[in-house]
């Protein structure tokens, strides 16, 4: 069990990474693999930006004007290179996405190392041990969640009434172990939580694909 902020952070990095490990941009499975990759991505952000941050900067505000705001500034060009590798993965531009993927992983791996070397550690000295374990406790129990883009798709239709109404989303069911069993009757929360699966992670997936144009 990791017990430090450096330790949890660095290990999902890592993770995170491992996501777009070898993709190619004109492989058939590559907006699937790279929507995976920006749900885990900006849940990492969403920890770091509700959660780790203000902890970090309430000790030493110092962080705020220096590493906490470089890093602020990074997360804006972060997202706004993923939705360009979004966009044209979903219109089917290839060239277009590996560009952008380019100088995202460029930014990530620059990124990221600033974190590790610089940030992290210095919330692990700005934080007490309880402070720190709490925080994590906290990430594990879903604490600063990011945001889902709303959708058609909600925890509460049944599995059945979304492989029936949006039938793209049959493949995001598949990859998660959920299947029609009992008639498809249960809630896709219940069903996710059923089979061990986030719900909100299940949710944003099934959104995205279920969303027109797809």
């Amino acid at each position: 069990m990791t017990t430090t902020i450096t330790e949890f952070f660095e290990q999902d990095h890592k993770e995170i990474d491992a996501l777009v490990e070898g993709l190619t941009f004109d492989s058939p499975r590559a907006l699937e693999r790279f929507e995976r990759f920006d749900a885990r991505l900006e849940r990492h952000i969403h920890w770091e930006e509700s959660l780790l941050f203000p902890a970090a900067a309430r000790h030493a505000p110092q962080l705020q004007a220096g590493p906490i705001g470089v890093m602020l500034a990074e997360h804006e060009r972060i997202r706004d290179l993923k939705e360009i590798v979004l966009d044209a993965l979903r219109r089917g531009d290839a060239r277009t996405a590996a560009d952008g993927a380019r100088r995202l992983f460029a930014i990530l791996a620059d990124h990221n190392f600033k974190e590790e070397r610089i940030l992290y550690p210095a919330c692990d000295g700005s934080l007490g041990a309880a402070e720190r374990g709490a925080l994590l406790a906290e990430i594990g129990a879903g604490g600063g969640r990011a945001p889902k883009k709303a959708g058609p798709v909600t925890l509460e239709l049944t599995v059945n009434e979304v492989a029936d109404r949006y039938p793209r989303t049959r493949a995001v069911l598949a990859r998660y172990g959920v299947d029609l069993c009992c008639g498809g009757v249960h809630p896709i929360g219940m069903a996710a939580r059923a089979h061990g699966v986030d719900p909100e992670e299940l949710l944003g997936e099934l959104n995205a694909a279920a969303a027109p144009g797809r």
